[in-house]
C-alpha cells in the first residue's frame, strides 16, 4: 500500500542550516548528541529544543555537522558552545561554518 504525505507549503517549511564544528578532546558522538540536546533543554526548555529541531548529522573524529532551522541558528550555536562550556571533557569548541546544504557542510568537514 503506498502512502501519500500531505504536500506542506514552501512558506511553512524553514530553511535548513548545517553547522561545521570542531571539537578538542575525548568524545564520542551518542555522547555529544546527548550534551546538545541537554544543554538546548536547559537552556531554551523542551519548546525551544522542539523548535531548534537540533539533529546531529555527521560526527567523525573531532569534526561534526549539526542541522537546524534558520530561525534555530543562533540557538544551536549556543547550545553546542554551553555544551562544550558545561562539560569537562571537551576543552574547545570551533565553528567552521555554516552553510545552507548538506554538501556543503561536509566538503568543509574534508576541506
Amino acid at each position: 500500500m503506498i502512502q501519500l504525505r500531505p504536500k506542506i507549503p514552501i512558506g511553512i517549511m524553514h530553511p535548513k542550516r548545517y553547522v561545521v564544528f570542531e571539537v578538542k578532546g575525548e568524545i564520542g558522538p551518542s555522547t555529544l548528541k546527548e550534551w546538545l540536546r541537554g544543554s538546548a533543554k536547559e537552556l531554551f526548555g523542551v519548546l525551544g529544543l522542539s523548535e531548534t529541531r537540533l539533529v546531529l548529522r555527521h560526527f567523525e573524529g573531532s569534526k561534526g555537522v549539526v542541522e537546524t532551522t534558520n530561525a534555530g541558528l543562533p540557538f544551536a550555536i549556543t547550545a553546542l558552545c554551553f555544551a562544550a562550556y558545561s562539560s569537562e571533557e571537551l576543552t574547545s569548541l570551533r565553528i567552521i561554518n555554516v552553510t545552507g546544504t548538506i554538501k556543503g557542510a561536509l566538503s568543509s568537514l574534508t576541506g
